[in-house]
């Protein structure tokens, strides 16, 4: 991934964070200074310490750096972001600008308070001022990950590395998940990326039992992200990678309810239709050996016949 952020984005994930953590890092280093500085002052007052008119007119300076002005001790350049890095600063421009939102005077003050309203944030995606002279100013602490993927996923989704960048997009979220799951759960996943036979359209489900003889004739191959099998229980997950579009996000309700619909409702409709086949016929066909999967046999493995496997058996027949 990194050759093709270099050549749309000119910079890596890794020296995209590298930046990130350089402008939060130069903003804390400022209002620490800045609270030390005025409760320094403030101390001195409260002790009895006589105060000359030059450190009171400190005190009120440090007081509007701290909180009343801030705008001028948080704001900062591409120079002093190249400077902490040891990078260039041209590069430092180049990253910064991706997440800077210059003012526009030609705008109508209203229009935008009321997109605001309707919760479309132009933050969200550039959560930095850039005033047209150079000077950048943090909206947020940290620019947030999610801003990095939505730029990158508007920079790369006309080009031709799209589907390379989807597909990797995919087995990372599905790896992560697998992970967090297994963590949370303190157990292996017992399938992952499982293939098992789901019956055809005009089929029941029980037409899949353990003595079905062809499965290739009533059933069709269908993917499962994976499968956690804890003592009697299975947890059938599926993971969506994609991002939920802007206009969703800035709370346009019909575009959310349809994401939720194609991402949330597909993915419960994938879980379901294996979930359904467990209870059923209490094992799975697998989409790759022919072989049948039991509900309760090990992490991994195959059996020809589920030890759980419903008494009563039936041959394969129509729905």
């Amino acid at each position: 991934m990194d050759s093709i952020l270099r050549e749309n984005l000119g910079f890596t994930y890794a020296e995209f964070f590298v930046v990130r953590d350089a402008v939060h890092d130069l903003y804390s280093e400022k209002i620490t200074a800045a609270r030390d500085f005025l409760g320094e002052i403030a101390v001195e007052h409260h002790n009895g310490v006589p105060q000359s008119p030059q450190r009171i007119e400190q005190g009120g300076e440090a007081l509007n750096d701290f909180m009343l002005l801030p705008g001028k001790r948080a704001e900062f350049r591409a120079s002093d972001i190249a400077s902490r890095t040891g990078s260039d600063t041209p590069f430092a421009e180049r990253v910064l600008g991706l997440f800077g939102l210059e003012f526009d005077l030609t705008r109508q003050d209203t229009l935008d308070v009321r997109a605001f309203l309707r919760g479309d944030n132009p933050f969200h995606s550039r959560p930095q001022l850039l005033d047209g002279d150079g000077n950048y100013l943090a909206i947020d602490a940290r620019i947030g990950t999610d801003a990095f993927r939505g730029i990158v996923e508007a920079k790369l989704k006309p080009t031709k590395h799209w589907r390379r960048y989807d597909g990797i997009r995919k087995k990372v979220s599905e790896s992560l998940t697998l992970e967090y799951l297994e963590a949370a759960l303190q157990t292996k996943v017992a399938h992952a990326n499982l293939h098992y036979y789901s019956s055809r359209e005009s089929y029941e489900s029980a037409t899949l039992d353990s003595q079905c003889t062809e499965p290739d004739s009533f059933g069709e191959d269908a993917e499962a992200d994976a499968l956690f099998l804890i003592e009697d229980v299975a947890i059938c997950v599926e993971v969506k990678a994609r991002r939920v579009v802007d206009q969703a996000r800035h709370g346009d309700v019909v575009r959310l309810s349809r994401e939720l619909k194609a991402i949330v409702g597909t993915a419960t409709s994938q879980a379901q239709r294996l979930s359904e086949l467990i209870e059923t016929n209490h094992g799975l066909w697998s989409g790759t050996t022919g072989r049948r999967t039991g509900a309760g046999s090990s992490p991994g493995r195959s059996s020809g016949r589920s030890r759980r496997s419903v008494r009563r058996r039936r041959a394969c027949r129509s729905g």
